[in-house]
């Protein structure tokens, strides 16, 4: 399971993600899209605890797929820095910091 806390922004979502498991625990930060009520491309999906699975994405390669998203289809967990490069999905990170004034 997926747990994703939130900080919003008016440009952009900062969030803490959580999977736990039976043998450890991961956690990251991540970036995401402002909050537009999780509309589809354009917003961040709503706080929440998600199931996900491994995807073979045409554009990402293997990322995470999360399951089950209210209204919305094919949200990624994949790499990337600056909200340019999001089209409704997460992207992890170990830091929180500006880049390229994005």
């Amino acid at each position: 399971m997926i747990e994703i806390y939130r900080w919003y922004n008016l440009d952009c979502t900062i969030g803490r993600l959580s999977i736990n498991s039976a043998i450890d625990g991961f956690q990251c930060f991540t970036l995401e899209l402002p909050d537009l009520n999780n509309q589809q491309d354009i917003s961040c999906i709503p706080e929440g605890i998600y199931d996900y699975k491994l995807y073979q994405s045409p554009k990402h390669g293997t990322v995470l797929h999360i399951q089950d998203v209210d209204n919305r289809t094919m949200i990624e967990i994949h790499a990337g820095n600056y909200t340019r490069q999001i089209q409704g999905c997460i992207l992890p990170g170990d830091s929180v910091k500006w880049l390229d004034r994005d």
